[in-house]
């Protein structure tokens, strides 16, 4: 039976080094525009993600653009999953047809309501005097969702943002994606839980056959689509395991 393993990658195969444990030895998996070292993997890492890289097909299933996609240094083949679900690679990296042609019409009626939020983000930027920037992620001539950092990782200017932008949502059409130096407004269309969907029926549908489907994810944000899989996988210290322990407390 064919293993299919949808993984996510930012602090479940790697993280920066800011949040790596103190003293253990580091491997680069990912870089920065300018081609440096950005992302790192401790040994326990590298080592499952040379244990799923060589027995299941990896599908990663990612908030990251296509661009940062590539930037990483794990050998991915075959389909990819990238910007909260909007894009769909197929085996030789272009865009899956059909999952585009779902998704192009729907983020092109959302694009007025992104600029206007991206107005309200830069306006509540220079009301607060926040040093946090702002950019709109786009891929393949689409506009996708608006990501927010802080400067200073360790400050707390996007949990201030994080309040001033709560009187918004919910929302119909967006939903506010708030994990660690990230703060996204992200379209309700964008779902990783949807692509896995989609991508699980058309496998099914190309080898014609039942096929075994594991979801492996760290934030609460990933247990959509990692709740569609036949098993879930998440890191000891991610954020969805520190809910779990929390709530029943063990």
């Amino acid at each position: 039976m064919r293993i299919y393993i949808f993984v996510d990658l930012d602090d479940t195969l790697f993280q920066t080094r800011r949040k790596a444990p103190p003293g253990t030895p580091l491997y680069p998996a990912a870089l920065d525009r300018q081609g440096a070292p950005l992302s790192f993997m401790t040994p326990k890492q590298r080592a499952l993600a040379e244990l799923l890289l060589s027995r299941a097909y990896c599908i990663p299933t990612t908030a990251r653009s296509y661009s940062a996609f590539r930037r990483t240094l794990l050998s991915f083949k075959g389909p990819a999953i990238i910007d909260f679900g909007g894009v769909i690679l197929d085996d030789w990296g272009l865009q899956e047809p059909q999952w585009e042609g779902q998704m192009r019409p729907q983020l092109e009626q959302l694009k007025p309501q992104l600029q206007k939020f991206l107005g309200i983000l830069e306006e509540t930027r220079l009301r607060r005097q926040l040093a946090v920037y702002t950019r709109l992620v786009s891929d393949f001539e689409m506009d996708l969702y608006l990501v927010t950092k802080q400067q200073d990782p360790q400050s707390k200017e996007l949990e201030i943002l994080y309040r001033e932008l709560a009187p918004h949502f919910p929302h119909p059409d967006f939903y506010l994606h708030f994990n660690d130096n990230n703060l996204a407004i992200v379209p309700r269309c964008l779902e990783k839980k949807r692509a896995v969907k989609y991508m699980i029926d058309y496998l099914r549908q190309r080898w014609g056959e039942e096929i075994l489907t594991i979801g492996f994810g760290d934030s609460r944000s990933d247990l959509g689509f990692m709740s569609c899989c036949d098993y879930a996988l998440s890191p000891n210290n991610g954020q969805l395991m520190t809910l779990i322990r929390e709530k029943f407390d063990v």
